[in-house]
């Protein structure tokens, strides 16, 4: 069998079905190698890959709510918040204290997080780079537009 999981119909039973034959696979087996790799990449600035990813939201919007982060993160909530408890411990984050609600207080960068999120954009970056080597200016383009249209079809389906 080839890395890729491809192997001779004779080795796939009698009902013809090749799990490799649908993109949702590829989908799994990139985003598993892909935490390994950042979690590797981001290990010598010290934070997770979920932690990244709350970083570069707050880089991008600052100020969001932990489920609005919750959302754009495409997380579980439960660890986002225990993430996002631990940053703040670290000094990465604060949270607006002036909210009564819990649910509805403003995370924010700190000066600490702004630099941190700076070292790892250019680790980000580079691993990011390294997975689309090969893969020109137009074929990224074009991904991009197939990739949101499945998303907008997973998200339009009835759940089962």
């Amino acid at each position: 069998m080839s890395t890729d999981g491809n192997a001779s119909d004779e080795q796939h039973g009698e009902n013809g079905f090749r799990i490799t034959a649908y993109p949702m696979h590829y989908f799994a087996a990139i985003q598993s190698q892909n935490l390994a790799n950042m979690s590797k990449a981001l290990a010598p600035v010290g934070i997770s890959p979920l932690e990244w990813r709350i970083l570069a939201i707050l880089a991008e919007r600052n100020g969001q709510t932990v489920n609005e982060i919750t959302a754009i993160a495409v997380a579980d909530r439960s660890k986002i918040s225990r993430a996002i408890n631990k940053m703040v411990k670290n000094g990465l984050l604060v949270r607006d204290d002036a909210a009564i609600d819990r649910r509805r207080a403003a995370v924010k960068l700190t000066d600490q997080g702004q630099r941190i999120f700076g070292q790892a954009l250019l680790i980000a970056q580079n691993v990011y780079g390294r997975n689309l080597e090969g893969i020109t200016k137009k074929e990224q383009a074009t991904l991009m537009k197939l990739l949101r249209r499945i998303k907008d079809n997973v998200f339009r389906l009835e759940a089962y």
